[in-house]
């Protein structure tokens, strides 16, 4: 049950991340302090996030002259052999992306885990 709900948040974060529902993602769910500059609130810091996921993306696109985005959650993705760090390489159509997210998980007292998330490239 426990693995299923981990499954399940980070299902949340990847899908909120592809369909760009920053303001989505979660409660449970924090990106790295690395994010947060100054007193930043969690919604600032993943603004940041995505700002420089947006940048990344746009970058790519103007090197390589096609699209690209992230896709939604797809379980082929997942590296969740150990509950506590989870990797996650996100494709867009399908290819693997030059970064995946490093997905650190904590047990609650409730069955909702605690997730924080970051980019590894």
């Amino acid at each position: 049950m426990y693995k299923a709900n981990v499954i399940s948040t980070i299902k949340q974060l990847i899908d909120c991340i592809s369909n760009g529902e920053y303001d989505r993602i979660p409660a449970n769910i924090d990106i790295h302090k690395s994010w947060y500059s100054g007193d930043m609130t969690r919604d600032e810091a993943i603004a940041e996030f995505k700002e420089w996921l947006d940048g990344q993306l746009d970058l790519w696109h103007e090197e390589y002259g096609e699209e690209f985005v992230i896709d939604a959650f797809d379980m082929n993705s997942l590296d969740c052999n150990d509950l506590d760090f989870i990797e996650y390489s996100p494709t867009s159509h399908g290819n693997r992306l030059d970064f995946w997210f490093e997905i650190d998980v904590r047990k609650t007292d409730n069955e909702a885990p605690l997730i924080v998330f970051n980019v590894n490239i």
